[in-house]
């Protein structure tokens, strides 16, 4: 299923009630009355296709991306919070009990007290939830206490606002929407259990065990895993995975980190971590043989099998590691496509794995290119950001139109080097980037 095919089978399914509803034929109420009706049922719909646009479900991310499938999950809550805003305050029409010759309720909007209690509480829960993914950072709320009362309080208050549609809409407690909405909080409710229940069922057969942790640079750490009992994990260079630490693979406790290791290199896989806060800042501490849990592989960052004549990594910080694991695999695979490497940093112990960046083999045409904004004295290499100066000077106008681009790092660098690669006359279709903040 494409990336195309997948975005218009969303947007008829969360689409349907206002489509259903206009078929129904009913004479209109005040302009107002409809459109607060049709802002809570489309904010409902695309609230219940949130479970499964954050359920990993790989149909989705390896078409899609899922650094864009959150992407999305996040623009389309705030989409969906903005009409619930406005839902209960456009009604023109008086709340009464309905009368027996209104049967298409064009005269009152009902005015059922346990309707109203599910619809109040939804929408309190619901605004509560969008508040605190917003600021979380801010708040302080660890990063498990918020998955946790992120996927269980937006469920409940799934379930609170469909018996509120259900029980009070004018529409929506009809057959073709009625059974709409149960089923879609069915799907919901599956994803959870999926989640939070199958999955981890599954990643406990397949334990991975520690080899090896190694501080890489400053607050930065290489751990290293190997399969307790299985193959391992089939992979592409460039990906990432959920990993979780401990005797259990508890879905609260699982954080998502790009894979730094060659899938040529053998079985092991490793990780660049920086500490970031919570389990990020554990990793220095683990031990050899302790047993870690992985899901994995996700992420599109990776080369495709060919079209270009050289290969252009960009990475900022910690966003090394995935292009790291590219430019591993294409040293030990001995592939002869050109390779630059451009990696910037605030302060020079930042520079993760740097003895590896500079042992070029004999063979292959590499060149790395160092960038740090707040250099030493005896800094010899770039001073500054990466910016579309140093990307100007660094790839010709060749290189520009005949190879292939991987970017990874904070947001705002992506953005602006993207921007930087478009303006030099690079085609968009060889530009391929992942954000790492999945929150």
């Amino acid at each position: 299923m494409t990336a195309a095919i997948l975005t218009i089978f969303y947007a008829v399914v969360t689409m349907y009630p206002l489509i259903a509803s206009y078929g129904l034929g009913w004479p209109p109420r005040h302009p107002l009355d409809e459109i607060a009706s049709g802002a809570g049922m489309l904010a409902l719909s695309v609230i219940l296709m949130e479970f499964v646009l954050s359920g990993r479900y790989a149909v989705i991310s390896r078409r899609v991306g899922m650094d864009l499938t959150m992407l999305v999950h996040r623009v389309f809550a705030r989409f969906a919070a903005a009409l619930l805003i406005i839902h209960p305050f456009l009604y023109q029409s008086p709340f009464a009990a309905q009368r027996p010759w209104d049967q298409t309720r064009q005269e009152t909007i009902l005015a059922d007290p346990t309707g109203l209690v599910f619809g109040i509480s939804s929408w309190l829960l619901l605004g509560l939830l969008i508040f605190t993914a917003a600021g979380r950072k801010q708040t302080g709320f660890s990063y498990e206490t918020w998955r946790l009362t992120h996927g269980v309080g937006a469920l409940l208050a799934s379930i609170l606002a469909v018996l509120h549609a259900y029980w009070m809409g004018r529409y929506a407690g009809q057959a073709p929407l009625a059974i709409y909405w149960f089923l879609l909080a069915a799907v919901a409710i599956l994803t959870m259990v999926h989640g939070y229940g199958l999955k981890p069922i599954f990643m406990r057969k397949h334990p991975w065990r520690i080899r090896s942790v190694r501080k890489a640079a400053y607050k930065t750490w290489e751990l290293v895993i190997e399969p307790d009992g299985h193959v391992g994990l089939d992979y592409k260079a460039g990906q990432f995975a959920w990993l979780s630490l401990g005797k259990k693979p508890l879905f609260l406790f699982q954080n998502p980190f790009s894979i730094s290791s060659a899938p040529a290199s053998g079985s092991s896989i490793s990780f660049l971590i920086k500490e970031l806060g919570d389990m990020s800042c554990q990793i220095g501490g683990q031990v050899a043989g302790q047993t870690v849990y992985l899901d994995g592989p996700y992420g599109h960052l990776k080369l495709p099998s060919g079209g270009f004549k050289g290969v252009g990594l960009i990475a900022g910080g910690v966003g090394l590691a995935p292009l790291l694991g590219i430019l591993r695999e294409l040293r030990l695979k001995k592939d002869s496509s050109p390779v630059k490497l451009i990696y910037g940093n605030r302060i020079e112990s930042q520079i993760a794995c740097i003895d590896e960046l500079h042992a070029l083999p004999p063979s292959r045409s590499e060149e790395i290119i160092l960038a740090l904004s707040e250099p030493p004295k005896d800094w010899t290499g770039h001073v500054g950001m990466i910016d579309q100066t140093l990307i100007e000077q660094s790839f010709s106008f060749e290189e520009n139109q005949s190879w292939i681009y991987l970017i990874c790092g904070p947001g705002s660098m992506i953005q602006s080097v993207e921007r930087s690669l478009i303006n030099l006359g690079v085609p968009s279709d060889r530009i391929l980037s992942e954000r790492f903040d999945y929150d």
